[in-house]
């Protein structure tokens, strides 16, 4: 039920082909769960987990699998995603799926539409197989959309993937084909961004900082973010092409948490929050 693959491109895949476009300037993970209910600290768990690596304008990475959480799956969601207690029953544990999967991820940005959500789950997963914790950077294609697409009657991942013309691979609320799906998405906006600001490549902490900008104001700020600089501006500093100090990522850090101890790392989780904001 486990599987990582190496790819050179999706372009071996014709079923899984991402759209053509500008580059990444870096690596990024898209991630989706597949879970028991909406919320972790109400004791709902990872049921199945879809994980890719994008680099440049392709997928080079995948990790797939279900996981065993040892807890039944209600009839409603098996209804949503077509996952039973019968398919999960042979699957790995989810403490070596979270421990695979957090190591797949490595010091990469995640993304996923509605990334709050795979947040929470990953996280506290994490915390109930007694890992260290690390508040991983994430992208959240949904707010991404709603900055990039505004007007839309709905932000849903079917619904933003049905205005921009990118095709289900496989049945919906299945963890790759909605990955598949979430990284068809951040393609194109990554694709409009450069072709609006004339760029090569566009660097994921761009977008992930484009996403804490209102709405309204999302495209000038962007704009004035990617001007030109003139030569004397940094009190002559020598500066790196394209590059921008207020967009580097700050360096991950890690605590430990007792096995379990949600109630601590949902404390801790909000107040991180609450200093970047």
């Amino acid at each position: 039920y486990a599987r990582r693959e190496c790819v050179e491109h999706y372009a071996c895949c014709p079923t899984r082909e991402l759209h053509r476009g500008h580059m990444l300037s870096t690596s990024i993970v898209v991630i989706d769960f597949e879970t028991t209910g909406l919320s972790p600290y109400s004791g709902d768990r990872v049921t199945e987990v879809a994980a890719l690596r994008l680099h440049g304008s392709g997928v080079v990475d995948r990790f797939v699998t279900l996981a065993n959480a040892g807890v039944a799956i209600p009839r409603h969601i098996v209804n949503i995603t077509g996952i039973t207690d019968e398919m999960i029953a042979a699957a790995p544990p989810v403490s070596w799926v979270v421990r695979t999967l957090v190591e797949f991820i490595g010091t990469d940005t995640i993304a996923a539409h509605n990334a709050s959500f795979d947040h929470r789950f990953l996280v506290s997963e994490c915390v109930r197989a007694g890992i260290g914790y690390q508040d991983f950077e994430s992208l959240c294609t949904m707010r991404l959309s709603r900055r990039l697409l505004p007007g839309l009657a709905s932000y849903r991942l079917q619904s933003v993937a049905a205005h921009l013309g990118v095709r289900y691979p496989g049945r919906a609320h299945r963890a790759e084909a909605d990955a598949i799906v979430t990284a068809n998405i951040l393609v194109q906006l990554a694709n409009e961004v450069a072709a609006r600001h004339s760029i090569a490549a566009v660097d994921p902490a761009l977008l992930r900082r484009l996403t804490r900008w209102s709405v309204r104001e999302a495209h000038s700020k962007l704009a004035r973010a990617l001007a030109p600089r003139s030569a004397d501006e940094g009190c002559g500093e020598t500066r790196q092409e394209g590059a921008n100090p207020s967009l580097a990522t700050p360096t991950a850090r890690w605590r430990l948490y007792p096995a379990g101890n949600l109630c601590d790392m949902r404390n801790d989780v909000l107040y991180r929050r609450s200093q970047i904001r």
